[in-house]
Formats: structure tokens, sequence, C-alpha cells
């Protein structure tokens, strides 16, 4: 019985996979495993330019936010005496000096896998130059027909300006495109715009609390078998 309810589990999830003609992904914390670098460079720079010292509720905070309006938060909550774009230009610098892009496990074969069968876009709230140098260092870029970052767009996730403009940018209504994530703001971003979306369970992070009812929760090695089914093992 068990093995029949899997069965009927996978085939589903397929055919969920297979009803799209897009995929958007998010960067940070959903292909990558960059979060940890983004958080250690963002303390530093408060540190060395505003005197602050980070707590871990603050830190948490950065998931899903722009290192430009943490600042800016910041700044506001304590009164300091900080130039938020250039806390955000320092953090940038700290970071290339440790930053190794790192995909999470089985993301390159599942990305590679589906190229030529769906068409695949980024919506990240990073900036471009970050981005790109991420995908170039996986070697995926030219999978990538539409890339769209914070740079895009006045307004970060959860609004859904990034993801409607990465739609607008494809060509496609929400209801053809999926979009992947590992944050509520990317979640909601996601919803706001129309779309499906799916959380990815990814090693070493947690889970959102507050998703959706029926949000689906899977992992890239998952997603992986799930993609093949149908069309033989990769």
């Amino acid at each position: 019985m068990a093995d029949l309810v899997a069965t009927h589990r996978k085939v589903r999830l397929y055919s969920m996979l297979d009803s799209y003609s897009a995929f958007v992904f998010d960067l940070d914390g959903t292909l990558i495993d960059s979060e940890k670098y983004h958080v250690k460079a963002f303390a530093q720079a408060m540190l060395d330019m505003g005197g602050h010292h980070l707590t871990a509720a603050e830190e948490r905070e950065f998931t899903g936010n722009t290192s430009l309006d943490l600042a800016r938060d910041l700044a506001d909550r304590y009164g300091l005496d900080i130039c938020p774009a250039e806390v955000a230009h320092r953090k940038f610098e700290l970071l290339y000096d440790v930053f190794r892009t790192e995909a999470f496990p089985h993301v390159e074969q599942f990305l590679r896998a589906c190229a030529g069968r769906w068409r695949l876009a980024v919506a990240s709230n990073s900036p471009l130059h970050f981005v790109e140098r991420a995908l170039d260092d996986l070697g995926v870029s030219d999978l990538f027909g539409v890339v769209t970052t914070i740079d895009d767009v006045s307004r970060r996730k959860p609004d859904p300006e990034i993801v409607l403009l990465t739609l607008d940018r494809l060509g496609l209504s929400p209801e053809s495109c999926l979009v992947f994530e590992d944050s509520l703001p990317g979640v909601q971003a996601a919803v706001a715009a129309g779309c499906d979306v799916v959380v990815l369970r990814n090693p070493g992070l947690i889970l959102p609390e507050s998703l959706p009812t029926g949000t689906p929760v899977q992992s890239w090695e998952e997603l992986l078998t799930l993609a093949g089914e149908g069309q033989g093992a990769f």
C-alpha cells in the first residue's frame, strides 16, 4: 500500500511539473548555499561602518532581504549614522574576499535536465553582478534565457514586481510558470504574481514558517527524479 501511495504521489507531482512552460528560480538559498556568506559579510560591514553588532534575530532578517534595505532598516531602528548604500558596497567587497559558489546537491543536474524542455529564468533579490558571478561559477549561465535582479526593479520580494517583470520578459502568463523558492518573502512574491510555487528543502537551512496551505516542499533530489519521469534517466 505504501508503495502504491508513493507511486501515485510521484505521478501527480510529475504531471504538475510537466504542465508548465517555464521555471523561475530564486538564487540565494534556493540554487546556491550563499546566505552564510552574505550574513557574515553584512554583519562585518555593519560593525565596520556603524559599530553595530548584529543579533541572531537580525541575522535571520537577512533571509529574503537585501543589504541595502536591511542597512536602512537598522539605521532607522537604532538611529545609526551610516549610509546604507555604502554599507551595501562594503558588504560586497567583504563578500567577494571569501565567497565560493556552492550549489546545493542535484541543482546542476536538475537545471541541465530541464534545459530544452522548460524555459529557465532567475528572479533574485541579489544584484546582477553577484547573480552573474554565481551562474558563471556554476557554468550554467547559458541555460537561463531571462535573468532578473534587484537592479531591475524598485521593490524587492515579497513585492511581486520582480516576478511579474520576469514573466513579462518570458512572454508567459503566471499560470504557465512555476517558481522555486526557499524563503517566505519569495513565496509571497510568487503567490502575489499569480504563480504556483515550490519550496526547496535544502540541507542546513530552516524551512520558512507560515507557508500557504498546500505549498509543495521538495528536495532537489526529489525534483530531479520527478522531472525525469516519462523520459528515462538523465
